[in-house]
Formats: C-alpha cells, structure tokens, sequence
C-alpha cells in the first residue's frame, strides 16, 4: 500500500490506496478486507504517491485523486466508502 488512514470518526476502518490501481477499506482490528474498489491511482516514478483520505465531519465518505496515465481523465473523486459509488468528480480541468 502506497498509504493507510484510520477513520478519524471511529477508529475502526483504515483506508488504504494501493500502487494496484485500488483503494482498500479495511476493519480495525483483525483488518479484515471490507472493500475493495478499482480506482485509477498509479504510481509513476515522477510523481508523489496518491493518497486517500477519510472526509473530516462525514464518517463513510473520503476523497482520491485520479491519476492513470493518457487514457485516465485526472481530477479528484469524492467516494462513498460503504459503496464504492463515486459521490462527485471534480476533472483536472476544474482545478
């Protein structure tokens, strides 16, 4: 995992973001796998890993940037993570 957070509401998921192209939704403590999405985040040798994280007042959403080479549109997806439904796509161009 290129990073992992715990839920800063309950302590009792960690998000991680993958080098794979996925965002992982662990439960604390066995961290057991609850989730797992698909997400364009690859890592290239220029670039900072992308790195999710948990929303700070809604407990089961959290943000990551978008980030897989020409054919990937960039930009930032705001997620669900009970879900793995995209809630809102901000496009590199909007930023």
């Amino acid at each position: 995992a290129n990073s992992v957070c715990f839920c800063p509401h309950t302590g009792h998921r960690v998000l991680a973001t993958c080098q794979s192209s996925e965002l992982a939704v662990l439960q604390y403590p066995k961290l057991e796998i609850g989730h797992i999405y698909e997400h364009p985040n690859k890592f290239y040798q220029h670039m900072t890993g992308i790195e999710a994280v948990w929303h700070p007042l809604i407990p089961d959403v959290f943000s990551c940037g978008r980030y897989g080479g020409s054919d990937v549109e960039r930009g930032i997806d705001i997620m669900q993570a009970s879900t793995g439904k995209t809630l809102w796509h901000m496009k590199s161009k909007d930023l």
